[in-house]
């Protein structure tokens, strides 16, 4: 029954150090330039900066609704929109019929490194 039990907790701490949890935060977004506008990377920087703004210090869980929140600083000139359609962000600058830019918003976080768990279990019964 003993030795049971040790097999029962060993093999729960294998289980356990198996477990990896990443939330998904990927924001993706279309921007709908005029017919004559030419300061694409402007504005694509702009989004990103006011994207970082908005996120940091927030888990991942939230960003989203970060962004449903506070579309109307995306908006940040008059003839721009920020609408939010089909799980996307879309920002329309003035007809909207010109170029389009599709791309990811990126959260940037500095000095935090993605550590993973190590566990002399898992090396010792699973070696890579």
């Amino acid at each position: 029954m003993k030795k049971m039990m040790i097999l029962a907790g060993v093999w729960f701490a294998c289980l356990v150090s198996f477990t990896l949890c990443k939330g998904v935060s990927n924001i993706e977004y279309t921007i709908y330039f005029d017919t004559n506008s030419h300061n694409t990377y402007e504005v694509k920087e702009e989004i990103q900066s006011i994207y970082t703004r908005l996120v940091s210090g927030i888990h991942k869980e939230s960003y989203i609704m970060m962004v449903l929140n506070n579309l109307d600083q995306f908006a940040y000139d008059k003839q721009m929109e920020a609408r939010w359609e089909h799980n996307q962000l879309n920002i329309i600058v003035g007809d909207g019929k010109g170029v389009e830019i599709h791309g990811e918003l990126q959260s940037i976080s500095m000095c935090v490194y993605d550590v993973e768990p190590r566990s002399f279990l898992k090396d010792f019964f699973f070696p890579s």
